[in-house]
This record gives structure tokens, sequence and C-alpha cells, in this order.
């Protein structure tokens, strides 16, 4: 029998002694498994029993063979023998009944998993730590009843034959309905909450329509011979497929009408891939079929080699450099040895569990599981031990942390997580429908969120504890295009977030009051412009994606070099000499060149983090700095050549607990169990009002808690509004105001108020005091500039009067909108990092002024007052007066196509037709005026003896991206820091400049002492951050937490954490979209392991799983750590990256990977915890394989 993919499986031979048929007349034994270049499995009979499994050698060498033992047709034992070495390995053993029923499968290590009978019927199995499942039948053979032990999964099923419908009923009680055609294929199902789907077939069963219960119809064609041809998707967009004879596909067409080509040689396989714009990838194969060159775009060839058993024994880059790897004939990683010689090792029990790793320092970690597999004790580099117990299936049901503190999880019948119990005992609860989804949260101090949901499962609409609603509308591709809420400025007012999408799903207008974003992409779905309220910027790419071009509307040009290996080798700053970059074989930087009189240079340890940065001018010494670290990676002692010595020390989980600053001022820090230093508690207050005779209960609700001095507020959405002394008010106590979105939109602080905005993804766009405002604009979630601007009164006269507008109001204000753009003072970063490189100051006009010194992060910021007047660039201007507010007929119509935010609303972005009062007036451009002290600092404060700041400024940083120094390119320094163990800066002495960057992703804002972290803002007091995280538990069960420490972690976005094991605490699932024909994995991805279902729903909504695929489970992981050094493992082992095509829209041949999990060459925590898990993987590995059925009847 042969496939599509040119597998071939071959029958044949006598029957076994004493057998006089097989079960089925139609079944014969296998001999003989090959695809299509050679590679076989032979089963090898003696007497009709099975006895041998032989795998085809490479050239003359044998390959391995199972050994299996069999007596009356039935497999008694299976072993792996290994000619090359003698060495056997039991695989599986198994025990009978005499009746030859199948009482025990034993693993290798003698553990059973065993299986009970009546009458030859399975009534009960029960895995290797004790859990069992029960089942009953009717008199037909059906399952009517099954049920786990404790009510788990507890299942009823009522059959009717005559209306060919089944009646599920689960442990919950919640019931669903699927009812068939003649040919027993669903017609549709019904689930609890009565939303039906529709499925349709062809006359040979397949699926060639899909109705959610919305009515949303997905449509699927074929050509004859089985192969997708077009995807229709329920826009009525589609996605078309081309096949040759061999039924490989050539040609792939989006929507939007772009080609992608593929082409294949004679044996079927993929020899070169062809985008939208002509860039071509080759593919080499040796006689097995195994990859053993890929040739890029850019003609950069990556080499690999393999052993006798077909693994890969070396990997050569682009470059030449070579890294090896040995394995274990069960196909498990032994030793791994880096371009440098460095080797790391690892060890297996004997069923492939990874038992222990050592780093090529000799330091390690160690791992202990139970009978099921699952992980149990994980033993870090120093001892430190984290235990789990699990529950059900498989589930964590307890965390127990090094530090002796523990987390539970709780789970319903059906193990969705109902609850989280924290290390404080505080219970975090999760409602759910009849469907699963959570329809309520309720915190750990007892505030509720709720959510609603469409019949298909899209979000409608929330609920915060504060009582704001925010509602969406989404497209039929289930695509957000609105969110309305509340307007936290006018009460009783709403404000819309729209979102636009091409044909191809890109969102291409984003808008709301604050901003207008447009975007323009290439074929292949790369952004090449993103205009924000008339500031561009735009970007270029390499044949490969590389981006090697950003140029902005303030005339800067930004190009990146890199190298064979796509890593950064030269950054050019307009017409500056490059920044070259040097790299060792492993990639790690170890010199830039910064000008042509400014280097730098790094060097590091063996487990890849930085020792030492030195800066040299001219050859001469300027600064150095040096790092020591524990045997956990955390550093442990800075030493800085100008700023002294500091030295930190930890608990068993990574959180800071000393620190000694160059001063010798000790430092120590007490969290509670969770982890908080700020402990805070509920405070309601009851009064009574009467009001004609009707009594109102009234309740006032805070949680409140006190550190270092100053007290903290939060309210019942967990945003803190309140900071300040511990008794009574004070002048400069911080008062926050938050939107619906939970983003800060108002400070108040000694009498003022500073505004802020937000773009409809959440990117600050603006702040705005009583005198100045300041315009940020953004490279996708890094901050790429800011200009500051004079809120002039003159300036706010209106565009329209009436129903008309004034052109040359409307010129005018463009113009200046043009000026103000030229003045934006940009950041340039690291690729794809949120590290700064360099700081690019525009040519600025004189203007009158004086110098400020910044001197410390947070609350009481001091300046210094007015030194002396000097040249000052005009983003400094600071108004006489007030403008007016800006008003605007409702409907007006839009001039000469120019957006809302080009006219009356001018930077805001403000749509004429839906514009709205504003609280504050709208800031227009205006000419320079002297400033005076603010709680906004000039972004130059110039040094008395330097009237001019020079264009390009570099930026120096610690280990976790944070910068310490600014110089220009000469090495005269220009901003200098020193950090206390929170991420809060001390400047040293005066400065020539403001530098608010902080952490990696943090700004400072003065007038808070806030820095804002892209979705939230983070006090360097506590540590922590003001608000909820927007992705709730996901990250972790601590809602403010930043990390263990700021030291050696990053959150650049504050996103998942890497111990994290979901939110639900139930791990993650490593799966694959396979070819339901051929069983060619298309993707890998992971997921929480509690949302694997809703996942595979947005695949189907995504285009990314169709009717040809099927999901599957390749592997578990219980963190997220775990979770992405699988997933990049396994993308790998099933090739989904060569396969996957930048910009196509998902769909049948797009289904691919986009992007690596994550880059294996990274060398921070991420990178080494992702490393440490990829690491331990192998050929064995569950998920390098698929079991999926190659032929379905």
């Amino acid at each position: 029998m042969r496939f599509k993919s040119g597998l071939k499986y071959v029958f044949g031979g006598e029957l076994p002694a004493g057998v006089s048929a097989l079960p089925n007349p139609q079944s014969w034994p296998i001999e003989r498994i090959e695809d299509a270049h050679g590679n076989h499995w032979r089963f090898e009979r003696r007497d009709g029993h099975l006895v041998r499994i032989v795998e085809s050698g490479v050239g003359e060498l044998q390959g391995r063979f199972i050994e299996v033992k069999a007596r009356h047709g039935r497999i008694d034992r299976m072993a792996l023998h290994d000619p090359a070495t003698g060495l056997v390995h039991p695989l599986v053993s198994y025990r009978y009944s005499g009746e030859g029923d199948l009482l025990a499968a034993v693993d290798a290590l003698g553990a059973p998993r065993t299986f009970a009978y009546e009458q030859h019927r399975l009534v009960r199995h029960t895995d290797r730590v004790g859990l069992s499942f029960h089942y009953a039948f009717d008199a037909q053979g059906r399952v009517v009843h099954s049920w786990g032990d404790g009510g788990l999964y507890d299942y009823h099923f009522e059959y009717d034959a005559l209306l060919r419908e089944t009646r599920v009923t689960d442990s919950l009680g919640h019931l669903s309905v699927v009812k068939f055609d003649e040919n027993q294929l669903p017609l549709c199902e019904i689930d609890p909450l009565d939303g039906v789907t529709l499925f349709e077939y062809d006359d040979f069963g397949r699926t060639v329509a899909v109705t959610d219960p919305e009515g949303l119809r997905t449509a699927f064609a074929y050509d004859a011979q089985g192969n997708p041809v077009c995807l229709t998707h329920a826009d009525g967009t589609s996605i078309q497929m081309e096949y040759d004879l061999g039924n490989h596909m050539v040609s792939l067409r989006t929507p939007d009408g772009v080609d992608w080509q593929q082409a294949y040689d004679g044996r079927g396989l993929l020899v070169s891939q062809t985008d939208p714009l002509g860039a071509i990838t080759r593919f080499e194969y040796d006689e097995q079929g195994q990859l053993q060159a890929q040739t890029n775009p850019r003609q950069a060839v990556t080499r690999l080699r393999y052993d006798r058993h077909g693994l890969v024994a070396a990997v050569i880059d682009a470059l030449g450099h070579e890294s090896r790897f040995e394995h274990d004939p069960l196909g498990n990683p032994l030793r791994q040895v880096d371009p440098l010689g460095q080797a790391s090792r690892y060890e297996y029990d004997a069923k492939g569990r990874l038992l222990a790793t050592a780093g090529p320092d000799g330091v390690g970690v160690c791992c202990e599981y139970d009978a099921e597999d699952q992980l149990v004790r994980y033993t870090d580099e120093v001892g430190a031990q984290t235990r789990l117990q699990y529950v059900g299936i498989g589930q964590i049901g307890k965390r127990l942390q090094a530090d002796g503190h523990s987390v539970e999880y709780h789970y319903d019948t059906e193990e969705q997580l109902i609850a989280v119990v924290n290390q404080r005992g505080e219970s975090y609860q999760l409602v759910r429908d009849a469907l699963g989804r959570i329809v309520e949260e309720v915190d750990y101090w007892g505030q509720s969120r709720r959510y609603s949901y469409d019949a298909a499962g899209r979000l409608t609409a929330t609920l915060n504890p504060l009582g704001q609603r925010i509602a969406f509308t989404n497209d039929k591709l289930g695509r957000i295009t609105r969110k309305t809420l509340p307007d936290v400025r006018h009460p009783g007012q709403q404000v819309q977030e729209h979102f636009v999408y091409d044909v191809q799903g890109q969102i291409v207008e984003l808008r709301n009051p604050a901003r207008t974003v447009k975007r323009r992409y290439d074929p292949l779905g790369q952004l090449l412009e993103e205009l924000q309220d008339g500031f561009r910027v735009g970007y270029g790419y390499d044949e490969v994606g590389n981006r090697v071009l950003r140029e902005t509307s303030a005339g800067s040009r930004v190009a990146f070099g890199y190298d064979l290996r796509d890593q950064t080798v030269s950054v050019a700053i307009n017409d500056e000499s490059p920044i070259s970059i040097e790299r060792d074989a492993l990639g790690r930087a170890t010199r830039e060149q910064l000008s042509p009189h400014l280097q730098r240079d790094f060097t590091y340890d063996s487990r890849n983090l930085l020792t030492s940065q030195s800066v040299l001018k001219d050859a001469a010494p300027l600064f150095e700095t040096r790092y020591d670290y524990d045997r956990s990676g955390n550093l442990a002692r800075r030493s800085d050549s100008a700023q002294g010595v500091d030295e930190y020390r930890y608990d068993a989980i990574g959180r800071l607990l000393q620190h000694i600053d160059p001063k010798g001022k000790v430092e120590r820090y007490f969290n509670d169990p969770a982890g908080d230093r700020l402990r805070t508690e509920v405070k309601q207050v009851q009064a009574r009002k009467v009001v004609g005779g009707d009594d109102d209960d009234l309740t006032t609700w805070t949680r409140e808690g006190a550190y270092q001095g100053m007290h903290y507020v939060f309210d019942r959405a967990g945003d803190l509004v309140r900071k300040g002394v511990s008794h009574g008010d004070a002048p400069d106590d911080l008062t926050l105001i938050w939107d619906a979105n939970h983003r800060l939109a108002e400070s108040r602080r000694n009498g003022q108020s500073t505004y802020y905005g937000y773009d409809p993804l959440g990117r600050r766009v603006f702040k705005r005091n009583p005198t100045q405002t300041t315009w940020f604009f953004w490279d996708g979630d890094a901050l790429l500039g800011e200009v500051q601007q004079a809120n002039d009164a003159e300036e706010a006269a209106p565009v329209w009067v009436g129903n008309v507008a004034s052109l040359v109001e409307v010129r005018r204000r463009q113009r200046r909108l043009e000026k103000l753009h030229e003045r934006v003072r940009e950041y340039v970063y690291y690729p794809g990092t949120f590290v700064p490189l360099a700081l690019v100051n525009q040519d600025e006009p004189e203007a009158d002024g004086m110098m400020h010194s910044e001197q410390r992060d947070g609350v009481g910021v001091e300046k210094s007052g007015v030194t002396s007047p000097l040249p000052l660039p005009a983003v400094m201007n600071t108004p006489a007066v007030q403008q007016k507010r800006l008003t605007q007929a409702v409907g007006a119509p839009r001039i000469g196509g120019l957006s809302g935010s080009a006219l009356g609303s001018f930077a805001l972005g403000r749509s004429i037709a839906t514009a709205q009062k504003s609280v504050l007036p709208l800031p227009a451009a205006s000419t320079p005026k002297p400033v005076l002290e603010t709680d906004n600092p000039p972004l130059i404060t110039t040094a008395a003896s330097s009237a001019v700041l020079p264009r390009i400024c570099v930026y120096h940083n610690e280990p976790n991206g944070a910068p310490s120094r600014i110089t220009d390119r000469y090495g005269a320094i220009l901003w200098a820091a020193h950090y206390d163990a929170s991420g809060g800066a001390e400047a040293n002495g005066h400065v020539a400049l403001c530098n608010p960057l902080r952490l990696q992703g943090q700004y400072l804002d003065q007038e808070t002492g806030l820095h804002y972290n892209r979705f939230r803002y983070f006090d360097t007091t506590t540590a922590s951050y003001t608000s909820r995280d927007p992705l709730g538990t996901i990250p972790g069960t601590n809602l403010h937490a930043f990390g263990p420490n700021t030291i050696s972690w990053i959150d650049p976005l504050g996103l998942t954490a890497l111990e994290h094991t979901g939110a639900d605490g139930q791990g993650y699932t490593i799966y694959a979209l396979v070819d339901r024909k051929s069983g060619e994995v298309k993707y890998v991805g992971l997921t929480e392991h509690s949302r694997y279902f809703e996942r595979m729903n947005e695949h189907q909504t995504s285009r990314r799983l169709h009717g040809a695929l099927e999901s599957i489970e390749l592997d578990a992981a219980a963190s997220y750590a775990e979770a992405r050094g699988k997933e990049q493992f396994y993308m790998e082992t099933h090739d989904t990256l060569p396969i996957s095509q930048r910009g196509k829209s998902f769909g049948p041949g797009a289904e691919g990977n986009r992007q690596v999990g994550f880059d294996i060459n990274r060398t921070d925590d991420r990178g080494r915890a992702f490393r440490t898990h990829y690491d331990a993987l192998s050929a064995d590995s569950p998920g390098s394989s698929v079991n999926l059925p190659v032929c379905r009847g």
C-alpha cells in the first residue's frame, strides 16, 4: 500500500502457528514499512510469530533492532538492541489472562498499567500511580457510563438509533447532542448552551463546509486526488492551491492574489521555495533523504551531519562553526560540544527521562519523576528543590517552592481549573459556563471580573470590579474591529477604538481619540510603513526578513548589517561611521567599535554570562565593569572602575535579600510568602444615607498597605490610586486615575495634573501637563522617539467654523506638524530587543533656556535650579498660557483625504466626525519660549561647559539591559547613573542630557516617579507593578510581581514568567497540526494545557487548522521555560520552519511556523532557561514522532 507521502506498507507472510484465521479475513501481517528513500523497518517472523523489528542501517552499518518475545500470537516483551555496543535496552513487557486479555503493560522500570475485563470487555484501567477509570456497557456493547475515581470525567451516553443521535452528559451535568447521517458522519453538534455547529460532506466523506453557531460558514474544495485546492473563509476570501502529479503542493495563492512556489525532486523532497518577491531557499539531501544543507536567499549555507542512527551529529553554520552532538541508542543526547569546544552532558534513566545535566563548568540540575513520568522534584544548581504534586490525569495540584512555601491548584471534575491558592493562603477563583469558558474571575481580595461571549465563543464584553464595561465587536473571522468603553474623563460618555484589517488579516489601521495609526505591508506580510498621526516610520528588509533599514519623519536613517547567521554586525546611523560588532563562534558580541575613537570589549564565562565590559578611547581605558555570579547565575558582585562595588544576596528562589552599595550601605529586603514587599489588607467602610426616608447602604472599598514610610491605596480593580505619606495628606501625595483599559489616564501631585493618552494597542502616545505635551512614537513595542511641545493658546484656533474648514489653517497645521516631527529625539536598540544602543538628537534651533540636573528616580525628585542661560532646543518650550478647549461639530466632513489628526484634532488623532469634548486643550505646534521648572524635565539639559549636544550618543548597559552611562562618540560621559536593587537609578552628579530609559522597556516619568513599562507602570520603591497584570494569572500567581529580581531578570512587556505553570497550574501542552493523510507535521505550537481546545478554535478561526489537518498533543511541560525549549526542539525535529512561508495567509500549504520558538543562541536568563530544556530532548522524546493513523477507513 502506497501513500501520497511516499510511504509504503508491505504485507504478507504465513499465519502464526496454531492460528487458523486472523480476526479479519482481509488483515495480513505487516512485513515492511518503507519510505521513498529506502529507509525502512523490517518485521521478521518465525513460525508466524513476530520476533524482530529491524531498522535499516546507513551504508554497510547494521541498524538497531527491537527483539520481540511472543507466545500464542501475543507479544510478551520488547527490547532495543544496539549492534554497535551490544547493549540491550528493555522497552516494555506485557501480562495476559488465561483468556488472552491484556492485564498489564509494564514499563522499562517495572511500573505496570493494569486492565480489567468482564466477558472480554474492558471495564477498568489503572495507571501507574493508581488512578482508575471504569466503564459500563449496554446489551449492544456500547459504553453508557464512564467515570474516573472521585467522579473524574463522569460521563453518561444515550443512543437513539431512530433519530441517529447520541446524547452526552458530562460530569457537571451539561448535555451535548451529536446527530449523524446514514454514514455515521456527524451532521451537527449541539452544545450545552444550544449552539449548533453544522458539517457538510462530499460523496467521499470529506468535509466540505463547517458552519459555526453564529452561522458563519467555512468551505473546503478538493481535486480528484483528494488534495485541498481551495479554502473559502466566512468573509468570502479564499486561499487556492495547486499540486504536481506527485500530489505535492507547488503553488499557493493568498487572498490578496500573491503566489508562493515550491519545487520537488524525483523522490518527492522539497528542493526549493520561492516567495512572492523572488527570494529562493534551496534544500539538499543525502541518499537517505536526510536534509544535508539549506541555502537561504542570502546564500548562507547551513549543513548537517548524522550518526549511524540518523540522528544529528553536527551542525555547521553559515560561518563554518560546528556544534557536535552525541546520542545514546535511544536517541537521547548525551553530550553537546559547542563551537568553542565547551561540552555539556546529560544523563537519563531506562525510560529515557532526563535525570541530570552538567554544563561546561560541571554545574547542573537534577530531576526526579513519579511512575507516570511526571516531574516531582527539581534540584537546581545550588541544591534548592522544587517539588510538584499531581491530581487527576497529571494536573499539578501543588507546587512546593524551594523556600518552603507552596501554591495549590483546584479543579472541577472536568479538570478545569477553578481556584488557585497562593503562598499566603488566598484564593483566586474561576467560574466557568457549560462550555468551560471563564465567565467570572474573583481575585484574591474578593473582587469580580465578568466576561460575555457569543455563541461561537468570541468575547463580546468584559465588566471589571468598578462596573466599567468594555464591549467588543468582531468581524466574520473573529477579529476585533471595535472596542467601546467608558470615557473616564467624561462620565456618561463612551470612547471607541477601531481596528481595520486587509484581506490577509493584517491590521492596516488603528484609531481612537488619542491617535490614528496606518500601516502598509509588502507581499510577505512585512511591515513597510507605519504612520503615527503622520509621523512616518519606514522599514526595509533583506531577502530572509532581517530588518536592514529604519527611517523616520525626523530625517533619521538607521541601517543594520548582518552576518550569514543573521546576527547584527553593524549599525549605521545617518552619515556617521557605522558601529561594528565582532562576535565569537557562539555569536556573542566580543567587541563593538562604537566610533573611530571608542571601543567596547566583552568577556563571558562558560555559562555565557557576561563577566566584564570595558570601554576604551583610542586604546586607552575609560571605564570598566566586572561581574561575578553565584552558582544559580544570579549577579553576586558588580565592580565598576568609577562607581565602586555592589554586592547582592538572594534567597532559594532568586529573590533579593540584601544589597550592599559602593558606599557600604546595607539594604535588606523582606518578602512575604508570595514575594511581595508591600503587604496590603482590605478596608471597607460602611455608611448609611437617608434620602426621602429610604436607607441606602454605601460601602467604600480599598486595599491599603505601607512600605518604607509610604502609604499605598489600591481600588477594586487592583490599580494604585494613591501613594503618599502614611498619615494624613501631603502636597506631594500622588493620586492616579485609570481608564477602563487599566491604562493610567491622569496623575495629580502638588496641585498639578498630567494627562496620558494611548493608541488602540496600548502604546502611550502623549503625556500632557498644564504647560507642555510630550509626544511619543513607536517602533513596534519599543519606544522609538519623543518630542516636547508647548501648549500655546495662540495655536488653538479651530480648523472648523461651523461645517466649513479653513484650508489655510489645515496647511499651516500640516507644516507645523512636519516641523514638530523633525525635532523628535530617537532611540536605537539592538535589533529585536529593548536594549538601547544609541540616542539620536536632532539639530535644534537655539532658544533661551537653562539647565536641570536629574538626581534620582521616584518621589521627591531633586533638581538643581537655574545655573545659567544656555542655548536650548525648542523641545523645552513652555507656554505662557493654556490653550482653550477645541470643540468640533459631529459629522463634519473630511477634507482632501486628510486624517482627523492632521486637521482640528492635530496630533491627538481624533477623527473630525467623532471628536468629543476634551478636558484638555488639544496641543498644536508652537514657537520657542523660555522653559520654567516643571515636572517634565527637558529632553536635553545642557551642561554649562557645553552648549551643543552631540548628534549621536552611545548607551552603555548593564547585563540586564539597563543603561548605566551615555557617552558621545569620543567617550565623554553625558549621563551616568547607579541603580539600586529595585531598578531605581540615581544619576551621578550633573548630567548633560535627560535619559528616561531604565530597565528594559521602562521609561521614567518624573511627575510620578513611576516607570512606564508598555502595558503597566512599575514602582521602584516596592519593586512591583502598580496595576494587576493585563494577562491575569497567566504570567504567575502574583498579579503585581516583576519577577524574582530586577538585576538578573528582564520583563520588557510584563509577560509570562519562566517558572510559570500556566494560568491553571496544569502546565503546558506542546502540540502539532498534522496532515490527516500523510502524517506530515505542518505546525508545532504550545498552549496552556487548559486552553488546548480554545487554542484549536483560534487556529480554526485564523485558518491555520483546517479540514485536512488534525491536532495532536506531542508533549507536556510543567513550566513556561520547559514548554519553550520543547517547542523549538519539535519545530526543528519536524522541520516546520523550512516549509513555512512568511506573509502567507494561513491555510492549506501555509500552516507552518512563521518564527522560531526561541533563538538557541540567546545568552540571557530566558535564553539559557529555554536552552536547558531544549538540550534535554532527543529523537526518542515523546513528540519526536507522531501517532496518527496513516489510513482511515
